[in-house]
């Protein structure tokens, strides 16, 4: 038989996000004191007074802990948060570990700054998974603690012009949504409307 071994690993990178989705599992880990309204549906109440995950930090330490995981056969490192382009030193993380020879990825909600995608395919990264919720603005609200039209406009916007800046920048790009139940596809069609028509891949993830 072929056995079959992933040789990719997910990092989170920081905590901090700017939305509020009811379905987020958050990486499992504890939400920061200062954004109880996010959630995390994997969460254990008991971890809710420990201290936030922090920024992880960029140096040559942390590279070379990479390099130990490379020499057990890791060739792939996939970053995630939170909202990864919230860290401040994402690039060089990416800089790092391409450098180390890594294949780095990215799940993302597509807030970054257009420089900010520019300056991640600069620094190597070959795939951006987009997690999209609606493009639809009272779908996506449904979803989160802020009600405002005009915000989730503008959200939506600016995760389509990412999506489509990082495709015609060369990285592989990927979109997914959570599907909450059989109620749910009103919410998940415009996603599934905009993916084929740009070519991009649509993975629907169960809640």
């Amino acid at each position: 038989p072929v056995q079959i071994c992933d040789t990719s690993i997910r990092v989170k990178v920081n905590n901090d996000c700017q939305w509020t989705c009811k379905f987020c599992h958050n990486e499992g880990t504890e939400v920061p004191v200062n954004q109880r309204k996010r959630v995390s549906v994997f969460l254990d109440q008991s971890t809710l007074d420990l201290p936030p995950v922090e920024n992880m930090p960029y140096t040559q330490a942390l590279i070379e802990k990479f390099d130990l995981l490379g020499e057990t056969g890791i060739d792939e490192v996939h970053l995630t948060g939170g909202e990864p382009t919230l860290h401040p030193d994402l690039p060089k993380i990416v800089e790092g570990l391409t450098s180390s020879g890594f294949t780095v990825k990215m799940t993302t909600n597509g807030q970054a700054k257009p420089e900010t995608t520019c300056r991640l395919a600069e620094a190597g990264i070959k795939g951006i998974t987009f997690s999209i919720v609606s493009f639809d603005p009272k779908e996506f609200l449904k979803t989160q603690h802020i009600q405002s039209i005009p915000w989730a406009n503008a959200m939506i916007r600016r995760e389509q012009q990412n999506i489509l800046l990082a495709k015609k920048l060369g990285i592989e790009v990927k979109i997914n949504t959570v599907v909450l139940g059989a109620s749910d596809p009103p919410r998940v069609n415009s996603g599934r409307e905009f993916a084929p028509h740009h070519t991009i891949k649509l993975i629907l993830l169960p809640s």
